[in-house]
């Protein structure tokens, strides 16, 4: 059963070096192991060389083999299980590596140290320092060249994660929104000219009114004055009627004058004295 995890190991700066020499001699088929007997390689991790800060080739270790099985082309005397690689499946330039897939990976963007390393899954998820790199996507990558950019995007930030059904769903809900303003421009435009036309109707009523009474002004006289006539004949009716109270009055009192209504001024106020009498007994 493979299992998941990396193992970077460094060709150093110079022709010369062990390192470049062993390399170009079997470094394409194995490679010792990590000294650390805590984190040593499993067969599936990916193993990676930083080949002299220039490139980063990427295999995968197909096989381990014990110290007692070293090949006879190794000529390294280390104490170290010896690592079997697959065939090389990627190459990156450093900036390559440093700025985009293997962004936040171990001993990047510089490094100094040139002990081979492994790393499981989880303990690169967990370590503080290597946080930002994606090994899944780094796995994507290596494993499937022809992924989509959305694909590759959405692997190298869980933070903007957005699957496809999701993005459906906002265009989606954008288009709908377009919709729904779109008609309610196109119903307040209608109301607009509804409104308009009301009030150019009326103004045209108003307008042709005006014009046919100035045209029957003449009838329209003589429907004003025979309102008027009407009050007037009401008004003299009152007039007469006021005139004859008028003149009863000033009779009533020319009467009281003479005396001749004394007897029935006194029996008024007897009547009235009498009332009160009675009223307080």
């Amino acid at each position: 059963m493979s299992a998941s995890g990396l193992t970077i190991a460094f060709i150093c700066m110079g022709k010369s070096h062990p390192t470049v020499k062993n390399y170009k001699k079997f470094g394409n088929q194995y490679w010792d192991d990590t000294p650390n007997s805590n984190s040593k390689s499993k067969i599936g991790y990916y193993f990676i060389y930083y080949f002299q800060m220039k490139y980063v080739y990427v295999h995968k270790i197909i096989n381990i083999l014990q110290p007692s099985e070293r090949p006879i082309e190794m000529e390294w005397g280390a104490d170290r299980q010896i690592l079997c690689l697959s065939d090389k499946l990627k190459e990156f330039t450093w900036e390559e590596w440093t700025t985009g897939v293997g962004f936040g990976a171990p001993y990047t963007p510089k490094y100094c140290s040139t002990q081979t390393t492994a790393w499981s899954l989880n303990e690169l998820q967990n370590h503080p320092k290597f946080q930002k790199f994606n090994l899944l996507y780094f796995k994507k990558i290596v494993e499937n060249e022809t992924m989509s950019l959305v694909e590759e995007t959405s692997l190298v930030s869980d933070e903007y994660e957005e699957d496809e059904s999701d993005v459906e769903e906002h265009e989606e809900e954008d288009i709908d929104e377009e919709i729904n303003t779109f008609l309610k421009k196109q119903k307040e435009k209608m109301e607009a000219l509804v409104k308009a036309e009301q009030e150019e109707t009326i103004r045209i009523m108003k307008q042709m009114t005006a014009k046919k009474l100035y045209k029957d002004i003449k009838s329209l006289q003589a429907e004003t004055i025979s309102v008027i006539e009407a009050e007037n004949v009401e008004i003299l009716r009152q007039i007469e009627t006021l005139q004859n109270q008028l003149a009863i009055n000033n009779s009533e009192i020319e009467k009281i004058n003479r005396g001749e209504k004394n007897d029935e001024l006194i029996k008024a106020k007897t009547d009235i004295i009498n009332l009160s009498i009675i009223k307080h007994i």
